[in-house]
């Protein structure tokens, strides 16, 4: 009788680690591609264009002007990371993202949506 209640036992133990393995998997698998989708999300814009204090930054309104002086339609800006980020419309009218040195206004990265 304790040796049928002690077989039972292990069989549950066996099954369900049978059954926690193909879990795991599921776990592990949703972590790598949610880590893969993460990164091409950050391999996307440039995030690092100086290593200067913000108050050696010009205004972001004159990373705006230099896009616009370069032919783009400025649709909106923002910090990204050390860079000033323009989204914009080429003069191709295409949808990019240009992002800037803050503090020389050197144009690092355009990314064309």
């Amino acid at each position: 009788s304790d040796n049928a209640v002690s077989e039972i036992g292990r069989q549950s133990i066996i099954r369900g680690a049978t059954i926690m393995k193909p879990n795991y998997a599921i776990v592990a698998s949703a972590l790598f591609l949610l880590g893969v989708s993460g990164n091409s999300v950050l391999a996307d814009g440039k995030k690092d264009c100086t290593t200067h204090p913000q108050s050696a930054w010009k205004q972001r309104a004159e990373a705006e002007s230099v896009a616009k002086a370069a032919g783009h339609k400025v649709r909106g800006s923002k910090v990204e990371g050390s860079c000033y980020e323009i989204y914009a419309i080429s003069k191709a009218g295409k949808k990019v993202e240009l992002f800037y040195n803050p503090v020389d206004l050197k144009l690092m990265k355009t990314v064309v949506k």
